[in-house]
Parts: C-alpha cells; sequence; structure tokens
C-alpha cells in the first residue's frame, strides 16, 4: 500500500509552494506514526528522506517510492507491523543547508572519536563500546543536524486545528493577498503565508486571540503533503487566489 493517492494534487503543491533550492540547501522529509492515528506510541518517526533538488519530476518520483509503507515499519510496543491508517508524510517548508548541518555533523563525530580514544586509553572498555555504537547511526546524526540547519524561511503557517470554515474565512480574510496555499488536514487546515513582516502583524493584531488558530515560524516548519494520507484522510489543499 502507498501513502501517496493523488499525485496531481501532489504536483501542483510541489509547484506552486516549494522554493527552487539554491546553492547547498535541501528539503527534508517525514513518515510518522502517532498514537491519535492509532499507533501505540504518542509519536514515532518511521523513516526520513534528504531531497536534493527541488523540480516536480524528481520529487515524485522520490515520494512514490518513500510512501510504499505496507508492512515496513514494527511497532516498537506490539511487535506488529504499524498500520498505513497510522501514518503521515510531511514535508519541511525552511530549506536545510547542507554546510551548516556539516559543521554540526562533523563537531558531533568528532566529539565521540575524542571520547573514544580517551575511554581506550583508560581501559574502559565498556563505556567505549558504548560510545562506538554512535557510529552506527551517522546517517541519523546528519539528518538530525540537517533539521537545525534551516537555510532561509520564506513561510509562515497559520495553524488551525479544528474543521470550521468559519475560523478559515476569518484567516484568509484577514493574510488576503500573502496567502500562498491552504491544506485541509486531518484535524484542520494548515494556511501557508509568506514570511514577512505583514504576515506578523496581521497573525498579532487581527488573529492571536482566536481560538484553536497558531502561528508557527522558524527554524521548522512540517506540514503533511497534500496528496497522501495522514491517519487514514486524504490531505486536501489549493492555491489560494484572493
Amino acid at each position: 500500500m502507498t501513502l501517496l493517492v493523488y499525485k496531481t494534487l501532489l504536483e501542483d503543491f510541489f509547484r506552486k509552494v516549494l522554493v527552487p533550492l539554491e546553492k547547498d540547501e535541501v528539503y527534508i522529509a517525514l513518515i510518522v506514526a502517532r498514537k491519535k492515528y492509532g499507533a501505540s506510541r504518542s509519536e514515532e518517526m518511521l523513516d526520513k528522506l534528504i531531497l536534493k533538488r527541488s523540480d516536480t519530476e524528481y520529487l515524485v518520483r522520490k515520494f512514490q517510492k518513500f510512501c510504499q509503507v505496507e508492512n515496513c515499519y514494527l511497532d516498537r510496543n506490539t511487535g506488529k507491523p504499524i498500520p498505513p491508517e497510522s501514518m503521515a508524510v510531511c514535508i519541511d517548508l525552511t530549506p536545510r543547508s547542507a554546510m551548516k548541518a556539516y559543521r554540526d555533523f562533523i563537531n558531533s563525530v568528532e566529539r565521540w572519536s575524542s571520547q573514544l580514544t580517551n575511554l581506550l586509553l583508560n581501559g574502559n572498555l565498556g563505556e567505549a563500546e558504548r560510545v562506538l555504537k554512535n557510529f552506527r547511526r551517522l546517517d541519523t546524526k546528519l539528518f538530525s543536524s540537517l533539521a537545525k540547519s534551516p537555510a532561509r524561511s520564506p513561510y509562515r503557517i497559520v495553524d488551525i486545528d479544528e474543521k470550521s470554515n468559519v475560523l478559515l474565512k476569518k484567516v484568509l480574510d484577514a493574510l488576503k493577498e500573502h496567502v500562498v496555499w491552504v491544506t485541509e488536514t486531518r484535524g484542520g487546515y494548515h494556511v501557508i503565508v509568506r514570511n514577512n513582516r505583514d504576515t506578523g502583524i496581521i497573525f498579532h493584531e487581527v488573529l492571536r486571540g482566536l481560538d484553536k488558530v497558531e502561528l508557527q515560524f522558524g527554524k521548522r516548519l512540517m506540514t503533511p503533503l497534500p496528496g497522501t494520507m495522514q491517519g487514514g484522510f486524504m490531505v486536501n489543499g489549493k492555491m489560494v487566489k484572493l
């Protein structure tokens, strides 16, 4: 089974929303399982993906492979395969800097190497074996370094945590021409807006007091991918023209 069910919508999202990557930039994406979707744990990252290009054809090919999840991941608590209905596919809208990540990655590896050398010289073989295991997860460390290394922040997300057309209309009316895309998620809406001074002012002066409405900005802007399944719900979306 695949989590990608509406390829045309996914292509539209890539073309309309993702900014072209520059210089050393990459995008990152995740497959997650959540307890509220039916998994046994509160939240678990099942798989990760580094995207080195931003053209739509490349991205679609990558996600067609990435979204094949049937019997691929085991629940740590039950030992049984995690059902696709418990999963979601998310992408971070903030391009990451590979050069920034490289510096963080190298610092961590050098720290592990120094620890390992000191432990071996002191004859602490048990602790040395524990530190040595860090080198098994170099790929995880690299991904973690990328996640901490934003290159630029083209967007903010207004997260509406309720399926309310009234709330959605208030947000769209307030932000108007700054809105780029609206994603309908399993539990509400992600309104993707341009990251500029005006959007910050509008949110804090007009929208901040609204219940169930939160502004996301900064280093991480994870959002479910339109055209994929999120906890058994197909994520929908459209470009907004106001």
